[in-house]
């Protein structure tokens, strides 16, 4: 099934082939193009017993979507709070796209407890478009250890640091050759902080921030720690 995709001023941006995905209408940033499967998440009308795969049998939780999803999958998010803690994207679950559904922002984590990063990426070639994502405490919005992030329409926010940028053990990741595009990055002690994890870890190089705003962040847009 061919699904037309809009912005917020509903101009077309092109069509995708994605199965059983019926959000006709309903404003998106970006376009995907997945090869696998396509999972819904739903905060408000969803169940976790459902299957999934189609907008009216939709996931109650993200997290229940990250037990299936795998490989060049794609996850839609219906609007809502999804209050969910520490969720991770596996190193095992590569080229996953997630697109929320709705306005800028619309679907959005925000963790029930203290203290909690909204999502943990650990895996390659992983796209977020049009997600917020709000940590709390000493927590943060995102952190990530996966090569080429793409991160498009974002709003990363909340917490000690609201996006951290992690180098870490060699084979694991190294968060480089990522792109954040027109993203929001605020409300938060720092907005971006390139850490190195260990002392055999790799340096975090070649990521871009393109067209991106930073504000409210109390100590620095961007940050550096860990091992010299």
């Amino acid at each position: 099934m061919a699904v037309t995709v809009y912005d917020q001023s509903r101009r077309v941006l092109g069509g995708l082939s994605v199965g059983s995905l019926t959000a006709s209408g309903l404003p998106v940033f970006g376009s995907i193009a997945p090869s696998g499967k396509v999972w819904f998440g739903d905060v408000t009308n969803g169940k976790d017993t459902n299957s999934g795969r189609r907008a009216d049998k939709a996931f109650k939780t993200i997290g229940k979507v990250l037990t299936k999803a795998g490989a060049n999958d794609a996850v839609a998010l219906w609007p809502g709070e999804y209050p969910e803690n520490d969720l991770v994207v596996a190193a095992t679950q590569p080229n996953l796209t997630f697109i929320g559904l709705g306005g800028r922002g619309a679907a959005y984590i925000k963790p029930a407890g203290t203290n909690q990063t909204a999502l943990t990426v650990n895996a390659r070639d992983v796209s977020l478009v049009n997600v917020g994502l709000e940590g709390k405490g000493t927590g943060g919005g995102l952190v990530n250890t996966g090569r080429r992030l793409r991160c498009h329409a974002c709003k990363i926010e909340g917490g000690a640091l609201a996006l951290q940028l992690k180098g870490d053990t060699v084979g694991n990741g190294d968060s480089s050759d990522c792109l954040f595009e027109d993203c929001e990055i605020a409300w938060a002690t720092k907005g971006v902080e390139l850490k190195v994890a260990a002392a055999n870890a790799v340096t975090v190089t070649q990521t871009k921030f393109k067209r991106c705003e930073f504000h409210n962040l109390s100590t620095a847009s961007f940050a550096e720690s860990g091992v010299a």
